[in-house]
C-alpha cells in the first residue's frame, strides 16, 4: 500500500442503478428534490395529502404518459432519470400557478 497499491474495491465505481432496459434511475437527488417539493406545497396548502401514500398517487398519475404500458411508476425511486426530470418540472409549474415559492 505504501508504495501506491490500492484494492480493487476502492478502484471500483459505483455505477448509477439502472432499469431492465437499460434507463439510468433518478438519482437520490432528485428524489429527495421531489419528496422536498412534495412536501413543501403540502405545508402552503396546494397538496391535500401530504404523506408518502399521496405522493405515490400523484406520482403514478403524473407519470402515466412517460410509462411503456402508460400505468405509471409507482415511486420516485423506479423511474428513469429524464421522467424524474420532468416530475421535477411538473411541480415547479404547480408552484408557480399557485404562487408557491419552493426552497431546492
Amino acid at each position: 500500500r505504501r508504495k501506491g497499491w490500492k484494492s480493487r474495491q476502492t478502484e471500483n465505481k459505483t455505477r448509477p442503478r439502472a432499469t431492465p432496459t437499460g434507463d439510468v434511475l433518478a438519482s437520490d437527488g432528485q428524489v429527495r428534490i421531489i419528496r422536498s417539493f412534495w412536501i413543501q406545497m403540502a405545508d402552503a396548502g396546494a397538496v391535500k395529502e401530504r404523506s408518502e401514500q399521496g405522493l405515490r398517487a400523484w406520482v403514478r398519475s403524473a407519470t402515466r404518459r412517460h410509462h411503456e404500458q402508460h400505468a405509471g411508476w409507482s415511486a420516485p425511486e423506479f423511474f428513469p432519470s429524464c421522467v424524474a426530470q420532468k416530475v421535477i418540472e411538473n411541480l415547479k409549474a404547480w408552484a408557480r400557478r399557485c404562487n408557491i415559492k419552493l426552497n431546492e
